[in-house]
């Protein structure tokens, strides 16, 4: 941990990991340790130095005010010649971060870098290595600019055929406009002119994006904590990169309105100008961190158009559809709700988790190339979300270990629906071993399935970090679990011997002693 002060954005990246971990919701340890700390103070001076407060005043963000999600994701990306060749990556409304050597100079200009974020969404691919580059191809973001439910403005796709188009001259008017299908038509420029030609991509940066990008102002000093004047982008095209397109107009929705305004993409961020706007917001940088974010992670359902989510992903997803129509309802609980990442969880001792305050659900990346082994621990997660948008959080000890009890009959339900009452022969690996324990307990002795699950529950201090108290009847009910589940598994019998171990505060200490211990249950 950081022994500076730290700054708001970044006490809630720590405060959200102790908090949650103390929640069904809760979130692992960062990708990064408390020892590399470096890591987040590098993000922490990045963000500071134009973002803090006090030197931002009413300028507009350059990355945000907190972070999309209290996260530092490792993202794969070969090459680099770190352990597991990830990098770690933080995400804001306006950009991502990302650490390409943590072990670096932290002080360094280039420690913390831009991700290529527009360059991906336009050409519809992710980088997932370097020396040599290599991508890993995906579909260009349909994603709009303005409201995301904007029917008819332009997205990313729309610009994908406009990346070789000539420049304009430096001081002619901008007369083009674009819409959805990336159609170009004359427009009005609103007295717009083009400022200067950029060698390296041919494309001319419009006057007011010129004017902004040389913008000198309060810059905040990490070291000192004092405010001093400098410029704002240093050198000129550090946090935008170059100019892939053109400047155009474009008609788009926002806060519910057609708004008229001008774009221009760049490599890692997009700019706009909006004439109605004040004098301190009329260029703004767009929400490119939460658009990519959202591109490469949002949950998807069997049959959905491809996006930038990880074909490995979707294969989960398929896995669990596949098992048949009383297990879709889960991948349509997150689609479009939920986010889903591969995360090295290994050193949490974790297959997977779920929060609901971030809408995120995370399984461990080890399972990646096995569609069921990913498939069975994203059903488990999913029962949770479900449960979440239909009931809310765990709200004492007593309900946590309830929650628990339903994502692991929905869990093993799917796997006797895959292999039958026996499970599966032969197991290639802990989480086939143990969810054929899981499933042989439930059917054969429930009661000693509830010791196994309130066991590894206490032990982790997941449950019991929650208040005590409570009676968890609201769900101790097959309503929100796979049709036909209780006729097929010991439910009821479950759920009957989950009311009697949590029936005073004193008998889970006594559940934890009775407790297999043959019977291993890694919590997810």
């Amino acid at each position: 941990m950081l022994s500076r002060r730290r700054f708001a954005p970044f006490r809630a990246l720590f405060v959200a990991f102790l908090a949650l971990s103390a929640a069904l919701a809760a979130l692992p340890s960062p990708v990064v340790a408390a020892g590399d700390a470096p890591v987040i103070e590098g993000f922490e001076r990045v963000w500071a130095r134009t973002d803090e407060p006090g030197a931002r005043g009413d300028r507009t963000f350059i990355w945000g005010p907190e972070p999309t999600v209290p996260l530092v994701i490792g993202e794969p990306l070969a090459g680099l010649g770190l352990p597991g060749d990830e990098r770690p990556v933080l995400y804001w409304d306006k950009a991502r971060m990302e650490v390409n050597d943590p072990a670096g100079d932290v002080r360094g200009q280039y420690y913390v870098t831009n991700g290529l974020l527009v360059s991906e969404m336009v050409q519809g691919r992710i980088q997932v290595g370097v020396n040599p580059l290599r991508y890993a191809e995906r579909a260009p973001a349909e994603v709009p600019f303005g409201d995301p439910d904007d029917p008819t403005g332009p997205t990313y796709r729309s610009f994908a055929g406009l990346l070789g188009a000539a420049p304009l001259a430096a001081g002619q008017p901008v007369t083009q406009g674009v819409d959805r299908a990336g159609r170009v038509s004359a427009a009005d420029a609103g007295g717009v002119t083009c400022q200067a030609v950029v060698p390296e991509t041919k494309h001319c940066i419009a006057a007011p994006f010129w004017e902004f990008l040389n913008l000198r102002g309060a810059l905040f000093d990490y070291d000192s904590e004092t405010v001093a004047t400098g410029a704002l982008f240093d050198p000129l095209f550090y946090a935008t990169g170059l100019p892939i397109t053109e400047p155009y107009w474009v008609t788009v929705k926002a806060a519910g309105k057609p708004t008229r305004i001008l774009i221009q993409l760049f490599e890692r961020r997009t700019l706009t100008y909006n004439p109605a706007n004040g004098a301190a917001s009329r260029v703004e940088m767009g929400n490119v961190g939460l658009h990519y974010y959202n591109w490469r992670y949002t949950a998807l359902q069997p049959g959905d158009p491809q996006t930038g989510l990880d074909p490995a992903m979707r294969g989960a997803i398929g896995a669990i559809s596949d098992a048949g129509p009383k297990f879709r309802y889960l991948p349509g609980a997150v689609a479009g709700r939920y986010q889903l990442l591969f995360q090295d969880l290994s050193a949490d001792g974790s297959y997977g988790f779920a929060s609901r305050q971030y809408h995120l659900i995370a399984v461990d990346s080890g399972y990646a190339a096995k569609p069921r082994g990913a498939g069975i621990i994203l059903v488990h997660e999913m029962q949770h979300a479900r449960d979440f948008n239909a009931i809310g959080n765990a709200r004492n000890a007593k309900e946590c270990y309830a929650f628990e009890a339903r994502g692991f009959l929905t869990e093993a339900y799917l796997w006797q629906t895959w292999y039958g009452a026996a499970g599966k022969s032969p197991t290639g690996d802990p989480l086939e071993r143990e969810e054929n324990s899981i499933l042989r307990q439930i059917r054969e002795n429930p009661t000693a399935f509830v010791n196994s699950l309130i066991k590894a529950y206490t032990e982790n201090g997941q449950c019991t970090a929650y208040a005590r108290g409570g009676i968890p009847d609201r769900l101790l009910t097959i309503e929100g679990l796979p049709e036909g589940i209780a006729a097929d598994l010991p439910t009821e019998q479950v759920f009957a011997a989950l009311k009697v171990a949590l029936a005073s505060d004193e008998t889970t200490l006594a559940a934890f002693a009775a407790a297999d211990p043959t019977v291993v249950i890694t919590p997810r």
